[in-house]
């Protein structure tokens, strides 16, 4: 299997591991709206702390997530009513 990561990194230019795709794959299902369990079982964890160890976050997905959540925004949309 390493072999196979090296070729492709050697091939694309960009440093590929099995961590690297299980990252990128736990992120981009949750950004698709994947739940988080069904991850899990996905993913063939024992326990939601490796989704969480595998959806670290970026800064883009955080500042999506306040726009959409913000409790101050539903705070002034209340009190313009």
């Amino acid at each position: 299997m390493m072999m196979l990561f090296r070729r492709l990194s050697k091939k694309s230019g960009i440093y590929i591991t099995a961590h690297a795709l299980r990252r990128t794959f736990t992120i981009l299902a949750l950004r698709a709206g994947m739940r988080p369990l069904h991850l899990q079982n996905l993913g063939g964890w024992s326990s939601l702390d490796m989704v969480e160890h595998y959806a670290q976050m970026i800064d883009e997905d955080l500042l999506q997530e306040h726009k959409a959540h913000s409790p101050i925004d539903g705070l002034s949309m209340k009190s313009r009513e």
